[in-house]
């Protein structure tokens, strides 16, 4: 014969005792919103300080690196001509050639790719293909069956409390 389970903890017996818990509970959560909230004050305060300090750093990087993109492109014939980089004492400066492919003037995406379906060009064209499972919540189970899927349906736990409800 298998013995019961000993649970641990508090127990509810009856109506009475599921309100108190309730009641405990939603003391439980405004206690937990209250810390929430001035911990989100605190943070809130530590940012904006942060950002009274970082702001004008920023700027003033900003205006430095411009300065040095200025002076590098004026002198880009001397200071890279054997080298794409600069190697200083505090950093290292230089150009980095990129390529990315973009449209000709007067082509559209829609016209190339019409282009690489007519030339048969498929590995440049990107499809992404998944099923719509929203679409097909509303088909009948039978329908779902057809395509390998099955309705699913489950009961999830709930328990809300009424904070509001307690006295201050």
């Amino acid at each position: 014969m298998a013995k019961k389970p000993v649970l641990h903890g508090p127990v509810v017996d009856d109506q009475k005792q599921a309100e108190g818990a309730l009641a405990e509970m939603a003391a439980l959560v405004r206690k937990m919103a209250q810390a929430k909230l001035a911990m989100q004050e605190e943070c809130d305060a530590a940012k904006a300080k942060a950002n009274d300090i970082i702001t004008p750093l920023e700027a003033r990087h900003k205006e430095l690196d411009a300065a040095l993109k200025k002076w590098a492109t004026m002198n880009k014939s001397v200071l890279f001509a054997e080298r794409k980089t600069l190697d200083l004492a505090f950093g290292v400066i230089g150009f980095i050639a990129s390529t990315k492919i973009k449209q000709m003037n007067g082509m559209s995406e829609a016209d190339t790719l019409a282009k690489l379906k007519q030339f048969g060009f498929v590995e440049g064209i990107r499809v992404m293909e998944t099923p719509d499972k929203e679409a097909m919540e509303k088909w009948p189970d039978d329908r779902l069956a057809l395509v390998g899927c099955v309705r699913s349906t489950t009961d999830k736990w709930h328990c809300k409390t009424k904070p509001e409800k307690l006295s201050a």
